[in-house]
């Protein structure tokens, strides 16, 4: 899938690496069920990944504020 191999040709290290995947699969995990075609999951997943390699990019470090910073993203602009 696209969003794995964004995540995994990000230039981290092994614990790096599990960090951020710990963060994108907790959060899609809470957001999968939104996604019901193989094109949506697809582009679901791989906005995911990128808002939370952005948020890590940012200085994000921690897999709870990571998985909150990706799903923001998901939920677009707040009223």
């Amino acid at each position: 899938m696209k969003a794995q191999k964004l995540i995994q040709t990000a230039v981290l290290q092994p614990d790096q690496l599990s960090l951020v995947y710990g963060a994108f699969d907790a959060a899609w995990e809470q957001i999968k069920g939104h996604y019901h075609t193989p094109m949506s999951v697809e582009a679901g997943r791989l906005r995911l990944a990128n808002a939370v390699l952005a948020a890590y990019r940012d200085g994000m470090t921690d897999t709870d504020a990571l998985k909150a910073a990706g799903l923001a993203v998901m939920r677009g602009p707040q009223a």
